[in-house]
């Protein structure tokens, strides 16, 4: 059973006009020209969860075979910032990115993108009906299809590499293969919980 959840297109002014049908998108978007993907087969999933509290900026992301991977920590006295904390293999955690929640809120991502402004790292197309993302000098599309947020490249040829769906107390993130060997676990991951904070990223 999943539940209904806010996609974070435009903050939280547009999240109850794009839901209906027990929170989730009706087929309209079969209308328009966003590529709709086959069933996914093979999938690497990466649950997050245990909100602390009832937050998700303040959550653990767990991977294959149960693994811990990431922590997601917004200390409640310095709220302005929310840290993502790789864990490492010797039980400590290593930060890899940087939220800072300003009137236009940053995002940095250790190694590979300085402080850039979240609502051009995740563009909100002018329909309002899905977002563009940039990393790594590629352009990815999230969009919602029936019970998920799909992510699949740009261009004449997309193609499928994510997917967010939501049920009680978790959000499941799904990517494929090609996601992983493209570096792109943890900008999903940073991606995702920045869609499903609540706070307005635009």
């Amino acid at each position: 059973m999943f539940e209904s959840f806010s996609i974070g297109w435009a903050g939280q002014r547009h999240s109850s006009a794009l839901w209906d049908n027990n929170g989730f998108e009706p087929s309209t978007l079969g209308a328009l020209p966003y590529w709709q993907p086959p069933p996914p087969t093979n999938l690497i999933t990466f649950y997050i969860t245990s909100y602390n509290p009832a937050d998700i900026l303040n959550c653990t992301v767990i991977g294959p075979d149960q693994e811990r991977y990431l922590h997601v920590v917004t200390d409640p006295h310095n709220p302005m910032y929310t840290l993502f904390q790789k864990i490492q293999a010797s039980g400590g955690s290593r930060s890899c990115a940087l939220v800072e929640w300003q009137r236009q809120p940053l995002v940095e991502i250790r190694d590979v993108m300085s402080k850039y402004p979240i609502r051009d790292w995740l563009h909100l197309n002018s329909d309002e009906r899905a977002r563009s993302m940039q990393f790594q000098n590629a352009r990815y599309t999230w969009a919602p299809q029936d019970r998920y947020i799909n992510m699949h490249s740009a261009g004449s040829n997309p193609v499928f590499l994510a997917r967010i769906s939501r049920g009680h107390g978790t959000i499941t993130l799904d990517l494929t293969n090609q996601a992983i060997q493209l570096g792109l676990l943890d900008a999903c991951i940073i991606a995702t919980v920045v869609m499903q904070c609540g706070r307005n990223i635009d």
